[in-house]
């Protein structure tokens, strides 16, 4: 008995961890409790024997034997052991599934059941920006696709996306998320570059403003791929639930521009405000070439809060840093409140961060470095000589 009872929470646990839900239906003489169930795309069911021979068959009708033709097909083995499973299965096509007790004449005397599987809604993980940034490590390291979670997911392995290069039409699924679990409102990034994409956020990647938990960063070495004029597909189990731009575009005069959604070498954000929610906005063509930090180029991503941007570069006295150019340190002058300080080399390598208002740059070799100083939701942004 022991041995049962432990083979049972071995079930539970794992399905608990790797579904939504997991439901419980019990079999006895001539029943299943309760008869009809009905579930979420994802959701898993256990049946558990209170007594009696009893298998779970969802193959050929033991009454008309005839195919259930359910939209996927499953059978169990029988089972005499009382308390012990019969069998688990985990639901991942949306449909109606009959079943019913296939031994003796147990079926005929009403030993049948149903499992109703529910599409899960789209609105449960969503776009929520898609990036073509132009940072100063080149290459594709600004790309980026970002989601949001509205409620939590267990097992994010049933999501993944794909592009749809140059207009051609779906590619289909060409990332798969891995079997992690999200919160309801977090956010959830894909980039090819984790540090590039980071510096050029310039600590704003991991935490946007008012996002109850830490961003969740995935870095992978292919995708995503789009290369600001590719659409974009939100997959579900192997079904797109959510469209970004159009996957069979053509373009007109106006090349990237013509499409309205494009978001060449630059964003696109789906407004979350009250007036506006749902709708995208788009920060420009071209708006992120030949920037530092998101703050710095012509469209500051969104979710960055409200700091502004300026770049300083006549230095006097008067200034917040001095001296400039300098040969060992720089000093930080009439900053009100807190601070908090990055500088960059000029290929956008992070060099350091401090929260000192006397910063050494003795160690570093000669030539031009960008300072951010952050301060009263500002961002003040300086070209420092060092000679």
């Amino acid at each position: 008995m022991k041995k049962i009872i432990s083979s049972l929470l071995i079930a539970l646990c794992f399905f608990n961890y790797v579904a939504q839900t997991t439901h419980t239906v019990n079999a006895g003489s001539y029943y299943y409790t309760p008869t009809n169930l009905t579930i979420q795309v994802g959701d898993s069911v256990i049946w558990i024997n209170d007594g009696g021979l009893h298998d779970v068959n969802g193959d050929i009708n033991s009454i008309t034997n005839q195919p259930f033709n359910n939209p996927v097909t499953f059978d169990s083995p029988p089972t005499n052991t009382a308390g012990a499973v019969i069998f688990a299965y985990k639901f991942t096509v949306p449909g109606t599934y009959n079943y019913d007790c296939s031994v003796g004449s147990h079926a005929a005397n009403g030993m049948v059941g149903s499992v109703i599987v529910n599409a899960q809604s789209a609105a449960v993980l969503n776009f929520t920006a898609i990036m073509d940034l132009t940072t100063p490590s080149g290459g594709s390291s600004g790309k980026a696709i970002m989601l949001t979670a509205n409620q939590n997911i267990s097992d994010l392995s049933s999501y993944g996306f794909g592009s749809a290069t140059n207009g051609g039409g779906s590619d289909g699924e060409e990332y798969t998320f891995p079997n992690i679990s999200l919160n309801g409102g977090q956010h959830i990034v894909v980039c090819r570059d984790s540090l590039a994409l980071s510096t050029y956020f310039d600590g704003c990647l991991e935490q946007f403003s008012g996002s109850l938990y830490p961003n969740l960063i995935i870095e992978s070495s292919s995708e995503p791929t789009g290369n600001g004029n590719d659409a974009y597909e939100l997959f579900f189990n192997g079904s797109v639930i959510e469209t970004f731009g159009d996957i069979t575009h053509s373009y007109g005069t106006g090349g990237f521009t013509d499409l309205g959604w494009a978001y060449r070498d630059s964003w696109a954000w789906k407004d979350t405000s009250a007036s506006n929610v749902g709708n995208w906005v788009y920060g420009g063509d071209n708006c992120s070439d030949s920037s530092i930090t998101t703050q710095t180029s012509d469209c500051p991503f969104p979710l960055c809060g409200s700091t502004t941007s300026s770049i300083i570069n006549s230095i006097t006295e008067n200034s917040l840093v001095y001296p400039n150019p300098t040969s060992n340190y720089i000093y930080l002058n009439a900053i009100n409140g807190n601070s908090y300080s990055t500088i960059y080399d000029i290929t956008g390598k992070l060099m350091q961060s401090t929260i000192e208002k006397k910063i050494d740059l003795s160690s570093y070799p000669n030539g031009l470095y960008i300072l951010n100083i952050r301060s009263n939701n500002r961002v003040n942004t300086y070209r420092i000589i060092k000679e």
